[in-house]
């Protein structure tokens, strides 16, 4: 149990560890010192604690619980701000946490978790094509290394490392190896087991890939796209009324993003649920700002589902020209939807995780198909 009270820079914690069995007090402490000293305190306690319950730290965990990430308050709040944007994925969400991340350097430019999450930011922003793809994968993989030069125990950059290794530069046993050292240095890093998961699923092991997801959500539940990532797991595995569930708990934490909107429709559509992925779809449009849904219901009248897919691809907007083979593979015209993914696999911009997703599954026993996950490196699905 433990509080803790604050004046202007003073703070005081009070801490108590019980024995619940017993209702025995093994533990009371009270601390007083500066704002700026927090950090420090919290590694003082941990280790504490963990002393007077005789734990056996191996020495990882030692230099964990004694590193100070930073010791300016307005560092770490800058990085916090930073992720806070980084959950959300939005256009402007993403470039605002570059934004915070580069404050929390400027604030304290020793402070490498602040670069390991610059590192993500970058990642994400070449992910969805907000930058160029040169651009964002060097800038991810300098930053990640400088986080490094500064921490070698920083599970975060290696989590970055994985990442890009898997989705950008298909070097995929360098890419476990990092994911894997990851976990073992920052067993608590919630990105760490959702990208581990997302390289999984990329080659098939759904099983293994649940796993490290749903470590993933325990660690952080109230994340968005790590319930999206759920969500899209689900989807993989099949089990569509539980990526529905999971579907509302993800649009429930963020309400403006298209991608889970976009699952929920293609879900319907596979349980030939018309009026449910009609409701979908209206959402979507209005997210993007294409049509008014009144519009929506004057086509549909006319062209049911495909005909409002067609009206999409016709007049819709695409931030990422690649989703129009979501769109073909969805009205069965799957060779125009692989001179899409084809196009953009010639241009090294494929991420090999699309080519894991299930609205392209009568895809899969094309010659095309095949060639382009064997050129990757992957397995057949």
């Amino acid at each position: 149990e433990g509080t803790v009270q604050r004046e202007t820079d003073d703070i005081r914690i009070n801490i108590q560890l019980i024995d619940a069995s017993k209702d025995d007090h093994i533990l009371s402490q009270q601390y007083d010192r500066k704002l700026s000293e927090i950090f420090k305190l919290q590694s003082e306690i941990a280790a504490q604690i963990a002393s007077e319950l005789s734990f056996v730290l191996n020495d990882q965990q030692a230099i964990s619980l004694k590193h100070n990430q930073t010791n300016n308050p307005k560092a770490f709040e800058y990085k916090q701000l930073g992720r806070y944007h980084l959950n959300k994925r939005t256009r402007e969400d993403l470039f605002a946490s570059v934004r915070y991340f580069r404050l929390a350097i400027a604030e304290d430019p020793n402070y490498a978790l602040a670069y390991a999450e610059l590192a993500d930011s970058y990642f994400i922003l070449t992910w969805y094509d907000f930058i160029e793809r040169k651009i964002g994968r060097d800038s991810a993989v300098y930053l990640a290394f400088k986080a490094l030069d500064l921490d070698r125990h920083m599970g975060e950059a290696h989590t970055i490392l994985g990442a890009v290794y898997n989705e950008y530069d298909l070097e995929f046993e360098a890419s476990r190896t990092e994911f894997i050292k990851a976990i073992k240095l920052k067993p608590n890093h919630a990105p760490a087991y959702q990208y581990y998961s997302e390289f999984l699923s990329t080659f098939g092991n759904l099983q293994e890939a649940r796993n490290m997801l749903n470590k993933a959500v325990q660690l952080d539940p109230y994340s968005y796209i790590i319930r999206y990532a759920s969500c899209l797991l689900f989807y993989k595995e099949g089990k569509y009324q539980q990526a529905l569930s999971e579907n509302h708990i993800c649009q429930g934490l963020v309400n403006d993003q298209y991608n889970p909107v976009f699952i929920a429709f293609r879900i319907h559509l596979t349980l030939k649920d018309e009026q449910a992925a009609l409701a979908s779809f209206k959402k979507m449009v209005k997210i993007t700002d294409n049509w008014y849904p009144s519009k929506v219901d004057s086509v549909y009248t006319i062209g049911g589902i495909n005909g409002l897919l067609r009206w999409q691809l016709k007049e819709g907007t695409f931030s990422q020209k690649f989703r129009k083979a979501y769109y073909y593979a969805l009205l069965d015209e799957n060779e125009t939807a692989l001179d899409i993914l084809e196009s953009r696999f010639n241009d090294g911009l494929l991420q090999p995780f699309i080519l894991a997703d299930p609205t392209f599954k009568k895809c899969r026993s094309h010659p095309r198909f095949i060639a382009m996950r064997k050129k990757m490196g992957l397995p057949p699905l």
